[in-house]
């Protein structure tokens, strides 16, 4: 295995004997002098409670050089550092006009990624799972439920390095979906709660591991039919309200894996004051698809809980195609 300072001196020679001409006749590449391989990640949404920028930590950068297995990198883990992403080892790019295929991706459930331990660019039956108990305080199993993706292909580092580095922005690869329940003005009755009446939102029997095959473009996931669960969701905000003639709404949200749900498999189960429960089931077939997050409006009542609408849209846009349930 090459030591950091053997792989540096390899650069440094590479680019002083054949990049100094290069970048003479470029005076505005942003390719590095050194051919290291640096990057920078974020998130293509800000505005959720999964993975942002600020929150991501770390992921494993895989590039594929189909000339040359010396410039190929199968599996490497980047963590940030004071703001820096950085690597154990040092990977490098051949030189600035060689096309490349780059993927990304947070955790898998397996294989174990590390070092090569797996190349993500042959990988077709990688395996990633979302948690069933979101709903942890103890945990951020919400946040850990975000499965975030890259793909690149044809990447060529003199056209596409932003300021020198490989700008990484990820996706979602999951699906989102947001739970808003609208509380009948019964519940006012005795007192405007302060609290919501509703103990916890579960998802039933969904599956919870999705196959990911990372040589599609885009990456492509596939439920595990066979591994399925309830899954509790993630509690967000309670607006109350100060009259007795308005309606308070709780909110609740829940990463999923994308799959396609035929007609009365999807259902919402909602535990009130302790011991009511209410079902609310789906009356038409429905797919949640990979990057796109989706709302279930209900209006809880005494006696049931009343489906409005779901609506879908892009994870990280403001718009989005409009699904109907009723």
């Amino acid at each position: 295995m090459k030591t950091i300072q053997a792989i540096i001196g390899l650069a440094l020679a590479a680019s002083f004997g054949a990049g100094c001409s290069n970048e003479a006749d470029m005076p505005d590449s942003h390719y590095p002098a050194d051919n290291v391989v640096r990057v920078t990640a974020s998130v293509d949404e800000a505005r959720t409670r999964s993975y942002t920028s600020e929150t991501l930590n770390s992921f494993y950068l895989s590039i594929h050089n189909p000339g040359s297995e010396t410039y190929s990198y199968g599996s490497t883990p980047y963590l940030k550092n004071n703001g820096i992403w950085e690597a154990d080892n040092i990977l490098l790019w051949q030189n600035d006009s060689v096309a490349v295929d780059i993927i990304a991706c947070t955790d898998l459930e397996s294989p174990a990624l590390a070092n090569d331990a797996a190349k993500l660019y042959e990988l077709n039956n990688g395996v990633a799972a979302v948690k069933t108990d979101q709903a942890s305080e103890d945990k951020d199993y919400f946040t850990q439920s975000d499965f975030l993706i890259y793909k690149r292909t044809g990447f060529v580092p003199k056209n596409d390095l932003v300021d020198g580095k490989l700008a990484i922005v990820f996706q979602h690869g999951f699906s989102l979906l947001n739970i808003q329940i609208t509380l009948g003005t019964e519940f006012n009755q005795s007192d405007v709660p302060t609290k919501s009446p509703v103990d916890s939102v579960t998802i039933k029997d969904m599956a919870y591991k999705a196959t990911v095959d990372f040589t599609q473009t885009p990456i492509q996931m596939t439920a595990k039919e066979d591994e399925k669960g309830n899954i509790n969701a993630h509690h967000g905000t309670f607006e109350t309200v100060t009259e007795k003639d308005k309606h308070a709404v709780d909110n609740y949200a829940c990463i999923l894996i994308p799959q396609t749900l035929a007609a009365g498999s999807l259902k919402v189960e909602l535990l009130v004051n302790g011991s009511d429960r209410y079902i609310w089931t789906s009356t038409s077939d429905f797919t949640l698809e990979s990057g796109k997050k989706y709302q279930l409006k209900l209006t809880l009542g005494k006696d049931a809980a009343v489906a409005g609408e779901i609506t879908s849209q892009a994870w990280n846009e403001t718009t989005g195609g409009e699904l109907e349930t009723e």
